[in-house]
């Protein structure tokens, strides 16, 4: 009797083992798994304030001209010294005048005696020409008179050279300021002897000044050419200006990891001197400026980026607007802000609405985010 009431049990049990195992077995239709966070890398984008980024520099002349005399002598006199300012035609330096009227004077003596052989080889020659014709002359002594006349034009040719070339050297006997502008150094002494060339002083225009200021590299490679700043006298009685950025050389300062940026000075006034001190501050409209690594767009026009956001984590695909890049990262003109949180890594693998793991995201820094415990266990 108790074998026959175990064996009757299992037979009761086996209809309720069967339906589980064919309930277990089904299989279960569903979407993509949203539930489960996760793992992501992520950067938060802080802002480059821009615009309230001050940098100092000094203003500097945009073109500077070595001036010199145009012939040789002995400097005499220099009416200038290096900081002073000098109007268009004034006289700079002189050379010795006497000196410069002894080679005038050579000059036109030699032209008498050139012109004086001339007249007797011409004399000459015509003599020559008329026995040649008569039949008395060898026509060896007629082709020495011939070349004697042609040596002799070509002596004349050269003195009278000479002359107008001693003549104008008088004439450059003074140096003069080519335009309105300030002397920036002086080269030579009075009494030194120069040749045609040699720098006396050197010079700069001045409506030609610019402010030159240092700036990071990572923020001067993302400006524009006309990029607008705003320039400040460091005296402060002197009225802000206004400037346009011209050129950042393309050599970087590799110790303090800067470039060097030309602002041309737009109206300045007589107190923004060559050699004054001056601040630049970038003009921007926000005065932020927001930049990704490239890493972060997603393969497609137009560009977009997947940002994390919300409570929970969240992965949405959002449209951005490009604007210079640098490097291996690119300003963002449109589309996100700051704190913004954006995937860099594994971006194909994503999907719009996924739950993005939770963890630790420095601004600037990527740091890989793993799900929580509590997270990873929640359905």
């Amino acid at each position: 009797m108790r074998y026959a009431a175990i064996l009757l049990g299992c037979c009761l049990a086996l209809p309720a083992f069967a339906q589980d195992a064919s309930t277990q077995s089904e299989p279960t239709q569903s979407g993509p798994d949203t539930a489960t966070p996760r793992p992501v890398i992520t950067e938060i984008l802080g802002e480059v304030p821009t615009g309230q980024r001050v940098f100092s520099g000094m203003v500097d002349a945009r073109y500077e001209t070595s001036l010199a005399f145009r012939t040789g002598g002995r400097v005499s006199r220099i009416h200038v010294e290096a900081g002073d300012r000098v109007k268009q035609g004034d006289v700079i330096a002189e050379l010795d005048q006497i000196t410069l009227e002894q080679d005038l004077r050579e000059a036109r003596a030699a032209v008498g005696q050139a012109q004086a052989a001339l007249d007797y080889a011409q004399a000459s020659y015509d003599r020559a020409a008329t026995l040649r014709k008569r039949g008395v002359l060898a026509q060896s002594d007629f082709e020495t008179a011939e070349a004697s006349l042609a040596a002799a034009k070509a002596q004349f040719d050269s003195a009278q050279a000479q002359e107008r070339q001693s003549t104008q050297a008088a004439g450059y006997g003074k140096l003069t300021a080519p335009a309105d502008g300030i002397v920036l150094s002086r080269a030579i002494e009075p009494g030194t002897l120069v040749s045609a060339g040699t720098e006396v002083v050197t010079f700069a225009r001045g409506d030609d000044r610019e402010a030159v200021i240092d700036m990071p590299q990572v923020l001067a490679s993302t400006l524009e050419r006309d990029q607008s700043f705003t320039v400040s006298h460091h005296s402060t009685d002197v009225p802000q200006i206004k400037a346009k950025l011209r050129l950042v050389e393309p050599v970087t300062n590799s110790s303090l990891d800067t470039m060097r940026a030309h602002l041309t000075l737009i109206a300045p006034s007589e107190d923004y001197r060559i050699g004054s001190l001056v601040s630049a501050r970038l003009d921007t409209g926000n005065g932020e400026m927001l930049s990704i690594p490239k890493a972060a767009l997603v393969a497609g026009t137009p560009p977009s980026v997947w940002v994390v956001s919300g409570t929970p984590r969240l992965l949405h695909r959002t449209t951005i607007t490009t604007g210079t890049d640098y490097g291996s990262r690119i300003v963002v003109t449109q589309g996100l802000k700051s704190g913004d949180e954006v995937v860099l890594r594994g971006l194909d693998a994503l999907q719009e609405g996924a739950r993005a793991g939770q963890g630790l995201t420095l601004a600037g820094a990527p740091r890989t985010t793993t799900p929580t415990a509590q997270e990873s266990t929640t359905k």
